[in-house]
């Protein structure tokens, strides 16, 4: 199973053993097996962009297990954005969580924070699941009125749980530990619920359509590249230069191609680097959306290139041709699971890292990644889309 900051552990399971003298043990003594006659599920959800794909799998047999109940999502407004076109999720509670980046832990957040399980007590729930672990998540979910509330014991708080689920040391990866936790539960895994999925609607098309259109793109191949992260970390960014570089790559070995750069927020700067180094010559569109089109025009793209972030794993949903490039993480833990999915990595002693700030000042991780291995495996995932495609208007010069 994936492991925690173990710093943060270490100060939140001195925490758990103080509460565990004044908080009621609320620990079933039957087997962990969902009613199914349950008819409102909540689920905490206090994930980024990349943990919310990584979840899908879940989501997504909760809801074949129990087609005809109410799922409720307690989450932040970024998941909820990710969601609503998936037919997963009946109905959203959105929540500024503390604890999940970009942090805010003011007193007055903190205050909101809780005071929002008053709506959410509006209702009485049958099963209430959080996916993590996270003995915050847990604490939360204390002060909620649901008959079983379910989680991994990781971190601590069983006491708080009526249905602690042991973790399994052989689960790695986050879709994987979301459907061990179901299956404990009795729950139903369809083989197609196991990998990450997200859909088009008919309008997303349109927009797709309208882009190419507008942006002259219809005859080409298009290149998207985001070559920001989510947060401020260097041992998960790959530098500008080597982006740059890799476009330069790409367009000497390939004709009648465009390039469509990602910017997402507070990444001006990272895409301004990368647009002083490219050639007049160069095709390339920058684009500066919503999420929601910013997840749509994705698909506008034959090959997505980007850091280990949530746009490879977004890309990696809905089927597209992804190259990620990982710095500090171990891709096995967090990669994006569809075959489309190819993975730049380097093993170091140091890996897996839980540090924004390299401790060794090196950033060694990322920075040991070349312009070559990643430009290789591009222009061999092109020449195989390519094949595929017969497309006879793209003419390789190497």
């Amino acid at each position: 199973m994936p492991q925690f900051n173990q710093d943060k552990l270490k100060k939140l399971k001195k925490i758990d053993k103080f509460l565990s003298f004044f908080l009621p043990n609320r620990t079933r003594k039957d087997r962990y097996i969902a009613n199914v006659d349950d008819k409102e599920i909540l689920i905490i959800a206090f994930f980024l962009i990349g943990d919310t794909i990584m979840f899908l799998p879940a989501l997504r047999t909760i809801r074949k297990n129990y087609p005809y109940s109410r799922i409720t999502m307690v989450c932040t407004k970024v998941v909820q954005m990710l969601l609503p076109q998936q037919g997963l999720i009946d109905e959203f509670i959105i929540v500024d969580c503390p604890w999940m980046a970009p942090f805010n832990k003011s007193k007055t957040n903190i205050i909101r924070f809780f005071s929002k399980i008053y709506k959410i007590n509006k209702k009485k729930y049958d099963i209430c699941i959080d996916f993590r672990g996270d003995w915050r998540n847990i604490f939360y979910m204390n002060f909620i009125k649901s008959a079983r509330k379910i989680s991994y014991s990781s971190s601590g708080g069983e006491y708080m749980l009526t249905d602690p689920i042991v973790p399994n040391d052989n689960i790695v990866h986050y879709t994987e530990e979301g459907l061990y936790l179901l299956h404990q539960l009795g729950m139903i895994i369809d083989e197609d619920c196991k990998f990450p999925k997200l859909y088009l609607s008919d309008s997303d098309e349109k927009i797709i359509e309208s882009f190419k259109a507008n942006e002259l793109l219809g005859d080409q191949l298009i290149i998207g590249l985001h070559p920001g992260v989510s947060a401020s970390a260097d041992t998960r960014k790959w530098d500008e230069e080597k982006f740059a570089d890799l476009i330069k790559g790409i367009n000497k070995s390939y004709k009648n191609i465009a390039f469509v750069l990602f910017e997402g927020p507070n990444e001006k700067e990272t895409v301004e680097c990368i647009r002083r180094e490219l050639d007049e010559e160069i095709r390339f569109v920058v684009v500066r959306e919503s999420l929601q089109r910013y997840i749509t025009l994705l698909n506008a793209c034959d090959v997505i290139v980007c850091n280990d972030s949530g746009a490879g794993h977004l890309a990696s949903a809905f089927g597209i041709p992804t190259v990620v490039i990982f710095g500090k993480a171990d891709p096995n833990t967090v990669r994006p699971l569809r075959d489309s999915t190819y993975i730049v990595s380097h093993e170091l002693e140091c890996k897996p890292c839980n540090q924004h700030i390299c401790p060794l000042g090196t950033n060694e991780c990322i920075k040991s990644v070349t312009t070559q291995e990643v430009l290789s495996l591009t222009l061999e995932i092109l020449k195989k889309k390519l094949n595929d495609n017969k497309n006879s208007e793209i003419i390789m010069d190497c």
